[in-house]
């Protein structure tokens, strides 16, 4: 090691607390974008430097740095997202708070050949501006941002253990795989990007017709269910009327649970489920009052909703008790359980 790498070495053991600072500070910013623009992540890393890997990244790159400040990453900092979209939207996202290093960033996604293999991810050498909110020791202190997908992380930790971090020297046949499983890896980065946006767009022509005349024939799935849920007129009317009166809130979960019982009673569109709702709705609010003079309770789940029109359909069908425990074994496998709300619909003492 030269002299001067020996004096960049022994100032980074001086100043290393100010960068485990700088760390946290750069860590709870992040948070705040990702939060604050609703970034769909998977995770957020950090990492200061440590001293023996500062060494030895010196002495790897023969004399580059000439001070401690040329080392760009001694904070580092790794957001892996779900859709490559949104690496993007992240990297623009950054540039509103920090100030961007340009000539040392590098979008490794557009550094490979077509007849390279590889599948990098965006790096971001950022810093904090001059600004009154931030220590000013901090100020201009470079920490690097790496975002990838997921897939984009799994080729990474993948490709790192198998110790093959270019295709230089790679024997031809390996070298042709990490190619296939590359392109596989892109191509499936897009398909999610694509499914989700068919997902977005089936959502929005769902609640579209549910809030028309046209919705009486959408089929139910957990996306119509969970749109006429939050959406149809008349349950939200019954929603407010229940917390206005009851002073219970209406919490919104997955609905999908309760499509294999809606089926079982012939409730297959948002018309059917309309109708059943209409049917049954006096029962819901009475055994939703029930519950909160018995229990106290201010807060019901709009699963508990729909298991009560389920249950008032039951009642008012007069179903036998075969019939209704059928029903209920779709719901639940415990025999317990079965039987316990078997009872309890009957309105026999257990």
């Amino acid at each position: 090691m030269e002299r001067s790498d020996g004096a960049i070495v022994r100032q980074y053991k001086r100043e290393r607390g100010k960068y485990l600072e700088l760390e946290e500070i750069i860590y709870g910013i992040l948070k705040d974008i990702i939060r604050d623009n609703e970034f769909f992540v998977m995770d957020v890393a950090h990492r200061t430097k440590e001293i023996d890997s500062l060494k030895d990244k010196i002495e790897r790159k023969g004399g580059k740095y000439a001070s401690l400040m040329d080392v760009k990453d001694l904070c580092g900092f790794r957001i892996i997202c779900y859709f490559s979209d949104t690496v993007d939207k992240i990297a623009k996202a950054l540039e509103e708070v920090f100030v961007f290093d340009r000539e040392n960033s590098i979008d490794k996604r557009a550094t490979l050949q077509s007849t390279q293999f590889g599948y990098l991810s965006l790096h971001c050498i950022c810093s904090l501006p001059k600004k009154d909110i931030y220590p000013e020791e901090m100020w201009g202190v470079p920490f690097e941002i790496q975002i990838r997908t997921v897939l984009q992380h799994a080729w990474a930790e993948i490709e790192h253990d198998l110790g093959y971090k270019s295709d230089f020297g790679v024997p031809k046949a390996i070298r042709r795989n990490f190619s296939r499983v590359a392109s596989l890896l892109e191509i499936a980065d897009r398909e999610f990007l694509a499914i989700r946006d068919d997902s977005n767009e089936y959502t929005k022509q769902i609640r579209e017709r549910i809030n028309s005349s046209k919705g009486d024939y959408v089929p139910i799935d957990r996306v119509s269910l969970s749109e006429y849920l939050r959406n149809n007129g008349e349950m939200i009317k019954f929603i407010n009327t229940v917390y206005e009166k009851l002073g219970v809130e209406i919490e919104y979960v997955d609905p999908g649970t309760f499509i294999k019982q809606l089926e079982w009673l012939g409730v297959e569109t948002i018309g059917d489920l309309t109708v059943l709702f209409k049917n049954n709705q006096q029962y819901v609010y009475d055994m939703i009052k029930t519950t909160v003079d018995d229990m106290g309770i201010d807060i019901m789940s709009t699963a508990a909703v729909l298991r009560l029109m389920c249950e008032g359909e039951l009642i008012r069908g007069k179903l036998k008790e075969p019939q209704i425990r059928r029903y209920l074994s779709v719901s639940y496998s415990d025999p317990a359980k079965i039987e316990r709300n078997l009872n309890r619909i009957l309105g026999r003492e257990e």
